[in-house]
């Protein structure tokens, strides 16, 4: 038993403790064991599954102040009825204090030992993580657009990160020259865009200059279209108005000459007429 742990057995006379030498006190002193539970009860649970149900019961439960690892079985007199129970257990305390013990042994055991096995890593990768971290912050100054280079980590030739070093470099060197060309593409072609928007400028102008001259030919002919069908209708005009005066002026000049002397008296209103005519 580990220390401080009690073993208990009991006998009951259905359920009650009639000798027992399960203490009152959790942890008795010398004066106290003799101070047992007799004529206290047993729980309840205990009671309805060993007394009435008739079973075993093999668990741990809770005995007059604290718990025990318990075994309970009826007992039976000679007619086969049940008038009581045995008890056998000890106090469950002391190994769970064992247990915590353990683990929290166990649990300074392991941090311990990865607190050295990291400590151990750390030194081990120290030699790894330098290189990286130098790596990273020429990524780092690259992205803010400085030419910079890894250049040589002072690790064998071939080690994984000399050679990601060394092809870092070249790939940087690369685009550093197809910068350069996409650069000069870009003035070539900024220039070619300038004298094509200039010749594309001029060329507007002229359509302007055109579209204008246009639009003054259009409104000439337009004017011209309109004077030729006002002298077509002014012509037409005359020309129906020229007819019956002909034939007035035609006919009242031979009505004076049929007239002769008599065209005296109303020689004044054909002249009229004939100047009016006219």
């Amino acid at each position: 038993m580990p220390e401080r742990s009690i073993g208990t057995v009991t006998l009951f006379l259905d359920n009650i403790r009639i000798s027992t030498n399960v203490p009152l006190e959790q942890f008795p002193s010398k004066q106290e064991k003799n101070n047992r539970a007799i004529g206290t009860l047993v729980s309840d649970e205990v009671g309805q599954q060993v007394l009435i149900e008739g079973e075993t019961w093999i668990n741990r439960a809770f005995v007059f102040n604290d718990w025990y690892i318990s075994g309970y079985s009826p007992l039976y007199d000679i007619r086969g009825k049940r008038v009581g129970m045995v008890y056998a257990g000890f106090s469950e305390a002391p190994f769970l204090h064992n247990y915590l013990l353990n683990i929290i042994e166990l649990g300074t055991i392991l941090v311990i030992v990865l607190f050295l096995s990291g400590f151990l890593v750390y030194r081990g990768a120290n030699s790894l993580l330098q290189p990286i971290e130098y790596i990273h912050q020429v990524v780092t100054a690259v992205q803010a657009g400085r030419n910079v280079r890894i250049g040589n980590l002072g690790l064998n030739k071939e080690n994984e990160l000399a050679n990601l070093a060394e092809q870092f470099d070249r790939m940087l060197d690369q685009l550093q020259r197809r910068n350069a060309q996409i650069q000069a593409a870009a003035e070539q072609l900024e220039i070619k865009v300038e004298q094509r928007t200039r010749s594309l400028q001029d060329k507007t102008e002229e359509l302007e200059r055109n579209v204008a001259l246009l639009h003054a030919t259009r409104q000439q002919l337009v004017t011209n279209e309109k004077l030729t069908a006002l002298g077509e209708l002014i012509a037409g005009i005359a020309h129906e108005i020229n007819n019956p005066t002909a034939v007035i002026l035609g006919n009242m000049e031979l009505l004076k000459y049929e007239l002769g002397d008599d065209a005296k008296a109303v020689e004044e209103e054909i002249d009229l007429v004939i100047q009016q005519v006219k």
